[in-house]
């Protein structure tokens, strides 16, 4: 390991997420002065910092004895003896730092220099067992000058070269609390997960409530949470998007995310209506037990057995729960009257309680405040920055314009509730002023003004646009073809009366309603019936005739969700042949079903070998017929990886809605990005091998400034170091001529402003500067274009500088000697 880490006897000019070079290694003897003893402390409380930061994240090796800027950087490490440094002792610190046993390894080596021998260490941090919970500082860092270094509770990751604070950054948590495989495929696990709400443009903020339910799994006190807050505020976005996070590498304990919800309608704000659910799993505690069993493994049989009993159903959760482990989420529970909702919750602490020790979580959202303090977590509007954002996104969407003036005037009327913005946006949208928009919502129920606001629009109606929407409420969900032979109306008729209809924001599914998408009525127009029915000539018949068409109606969707249903128990039976047999049945019976095809898939990549072209092939139908699927987009971009498909990925990525690109799939992206770049320099192509590069370099970094990495946040860095190096080198390569060797400058450039600041790669741009400068300024000019392109590269290598000298002392000589170039450049100008 020791010629790996220190190749040819020298070390990288880089660290990575698994090595750390050290100058030495504190004294542990408690022996010395006052001075000696409190410098040794410090010391003692930054190495207990950097090993616990390995043992969270991969493991790793810290190498003392070596200083990596030096000019002979092995300078070795005298102090490796009872006197001084002891692996017994550090494994002591760091039971008391952290009341946790954390075993490291240790031996010295004699490293041959051109100086003589140097005696180095070589200590082997363990990987932290993904059964062990994360290590938390049970003590914080000694003080100096009142300040701390790090205080007490605190958690560290080992992150490319630096020991990261996970502080509030939910995506370093969640990298922790999954399977942490270096460059691995992410861990699956079964899910129920819903489609995302159709009508969530992106979603917006909440960092710090997804970082508190990240936290949550790490506390082994607590295995029950309820987000909590008034209606519109955002509980179940929230709990959607923690599960979307969750599901992207599931944690080792977790076997299931199982999801079910008591929620029967909810109201679109921005479409200006109440939408039915499209599934609801209880309505009563009894009926949740039963559902959460089903969830859980147990047979029809065994649930029509127990007979509503709440004890025997229990024992088949308990026993299922107890053999698959679950993040189990009850949504909107404030559904069930309040004596229920009691005692469900009461139900559940009671289940948790005895399955404490498979590490099972149970995550409520309800408008009641149940449970005690530490079980809850008070959801809030967002607060002014998060709300810019989504309420510039929400009118950007209606096409309106508003300026941060109105903003705040809409923060403070709607309280920040993103169901009460999107109101007020709409009242906008049809007509009124923003401003009387924000006037009238102040102090007024927000559905008193939306149901006024479609009352007017009714009267608008004509006869034949008033029966139509009837028989729309009539129907409920509808299609185009069941309109049609209800209303025997005319094509060009009906297609003018739906298009008038949807100006009074009729929701149509994909699109143009002709195209046999399903046509929903807005809620509030249904608690005006009456009315339409006394507009109606012959309302009875019309009903009469709905009704008839709807009992010979063939519910697909019923068929589709008991083939799958189908499809996954023979999964759980590893019978994958004849899963892939029954999916491909079900495929031809139901040709336009994305989620269908989007099983299909599946099914030919769990056969041996797996059939990656033919599930390729079945991912493309699925994203045709818009599958809702949530695997549907990482599953489908690994199929193409095997098939080394890179220019696919882009194009599938490029479709894909951009809250969805984060973790594997923008790993993928990059991924892609550097595969292209690397078959572009093995058919003598640098141009596109230098863009390629460039891209993949870019899109890395983007997805870990934006905090969409997840768990793929050292695969991500070391993707973006390797493609800058490649960027930069490649660059190199083709800027042979010195009047070319600006472009080396400005890709080295590139490559700082995507956080690959290694002191090899700056040298070579300002190598490559100077070159330049005395090129350009070595003859006659004719213009002054070198003057002014030295201006601006000096104003960025002072840029780079500074962020040098602000990394500390270990990087004072490179910031020397870009300060020195900066001076000598400078001159060029002066003259």
């Amino acid at each position: 390991m020791l010629d790996y880490l220190l190749p040819n006897g020298l070390p990288h000019s880089y660290e990575t997420s698994l090595w750390d070079y050290k100058r030495h290694l504190p004294n542990l003897s408690g022996r010395g002065s006052a001075p000696e003893l409190q410098a040794a402390a410090l010391e003692i409380a930054e190495l207990v910092k950097d090993v616990t930061a390995f043992h969270n994240s991969y493991g790793g090796y810290i190498i003392a004895g070596v200083d990596q800027y030096a000019a002979q950087p092995i300078v070795g490490c005298y102090n490796l003896n009872a006197g001084g440094f002891t692996v017994e002792k550090l494994n002591e610190q760091l039971k008391t730092y952290t009341k946790q046993r954390i075993d490291c390894r240790f031996a010295s080596h004699t490293v041959m220099t051109s100086m003589g021998p140097r005696e180095v260490g070589l200590l082997v941090v363990p990987m932290r067992d993904a059964s062990c919970a994360v290590v938390r500082m049970a003590r914080g860092a000694p003080e100096v000058k009142n300040k701390a270094s790090y205080q007490k509770n605190a958690i560290f990751a080992r992150i490319g070269d630096s020991c990261m604070p996970v502080s509030d950054d939910a995506s370093l948590l969640q990298l922790l609390c999954s399977g942490r495989a270096l460059g691995g495929t992410p861990r699956r696990i079964e899910h129920n997960l819903p489609p995302r709400d159709p009508n969530l443009i992106r979603f917006v903020g909440r960092g710090d409530y997804l970082f508190r339910l990240w936290d949550w799994l790490i506390d082994k006190h607590t295995a029950v949470k309820t987000l909590t807050a008034l209606g519109g505020t955002g509980k179940t976005a929230i709990a959607y998007e923690f599960c979307q996070q969750f599901l992207e590498d599931a944690p080792s304990w977790a076997t299931k995310l199982i999801w079910l919800s008591a929620k029967q309608r909810a109201f679109s704000a921005i479409l200006g209506r109440y939408e039915e659910m499209t599934r609801t799993d209880f309505s009563t505690p009894v009926d949740f037990l039963e559902a959460l069993a089903c969830e859980c493994g147990a047979m029809d049989h065994e649930i029509e057995a127990a007979e509503g009993d709440q004890g025997e159903l229990l024992d088949l959760v308990y026993d299922g729960l107890r053999l698959f482990p679950s993040l189990v989420v009850v949504d909107d529970i404030d559904t069930l009257p309040a004596e229920e909702q009691n005692n469900l919750f009461s139900i559940i602490l009671q289940l948790a309680g005895r399955l404490h020790d498979t590490g099972c979580r149970f995550l409520f959202t309800s408008r009641l405040e149940l449970g005690a303090d530490t079980q809850r977590i008070p959801v809030r509007g967002f607060d002014l920055r998060e709300f810019t954002e989504y309420a510039k996104m929400v009118a950007t969407e209606r096409s309106i314009q508003i300026n941060d003036g109105l903003i705040k005037q809409l923060h403070s009327a709607s309280k920040g509730s993103p169901i009460f913005c999107s109101s007020i946006i709409r009242l906008a949208s049809l007509g009124q002023n923003i401003n009387d928009a924000v006037r009238n919502w102040k102090g007024k129920d927000g559905e008193e003004v939306r149901r006024f606001a479609f009352e007017r629009e009714l009267r608008e109606l004509t006869d034949s646009q008033t029966r139509t929407l009837f028989a729309l409420c009539s129907l409920g969900v509808t299609t185009h073809l069941e309109l049609k032979q209800v209303l025997e109306a005319d094509e060009q008729v009906l297609n003018n009366d739906l298009a008038r209809l949807r100006e009074f924001h009729l929701y149509a599914s994909g699109g143009d309603p002709r195209t046999g998408a399903k046509l929903e009525v807005p809620e509030p127009i249904l608690l005006m019936r009456d009315i339409l029915e006394a507009r109606v000539q012959n309302p009875k018949r019309l009903a009469q005739e709905c009704a008839r068409l709807r009992s010979k109606s063939p519910r697909v969707d019923d068929r589709v969700s008991f083939a799958i249903r189908t499809v996954v128990a023979l999964w759980k039976e590893d019978d994958y042949e004849a899963a892939e047999f029954s999916a491909r049945n079900a495929v031809k019976d139901n040709k336009k079903s994305g989620d269908l095809h989007c099983i299909l898939g599946q099914c030919q990549l769990k056969l041996t070998p797996p059939r990656y072209d033919e599930a390729d092939k079945a991912f493309a139908e699925a994203s045709r017929f818009k599958s809702s699927r949530v695997e549907l987009l990482p599953t489908w971009l690994e199929t193409k990886a095997h098939l080394s498909d890179w220019l696919g990925i882009l194009d599938v990525v490029g479709k894909a809605a951009p809250d969805d690109i984060r973790s594997h799939v923008a790993f993928l992206r990059a991924r892609a990005y550097a595969e292209l770049g690397r078959q572009a320099l093995g058919r003598n192509d640098p141009v596109k091998a230098i863009e390629r590069f460039k891209q993949a370099m870019e899109s890395a970094s983007r997805t870990i400034g934006q905090g969409r990495a997840g768990e793929r946040l050292a695969d991500l860095r070391e993707l973006c170091r390797i493609c800058a190096h490649n960027f930069v080198g490649v660059t190199d390569t083709q800027s042979t001529r010195p009047r070319d060797r600006l472009n080396v400058f400005n890709a080295v450039s590139d490559a700082f402003a995507c956080h690959v600041t290694e002191t090899r790669l700056v040298l070579l741009g300002l190598n490559a500067l100077m070159s330049w400068a005395n090129e350009a300024f070595g003859s006659a000019q004719s213009s002054g274009e070198p003057e002014r392109i030295l201006e601006r590269r000096l104003e960025r290598l002072n840029e780079m500088r500074q962020h040098i000298h602000e990394q500390g002392s270990h990087r004072s000589d490179l910031s020397g000697r870009m300060a020195g170039a900066s001076e000598r450049l400078a001159k060029y100008l002066d003259t």
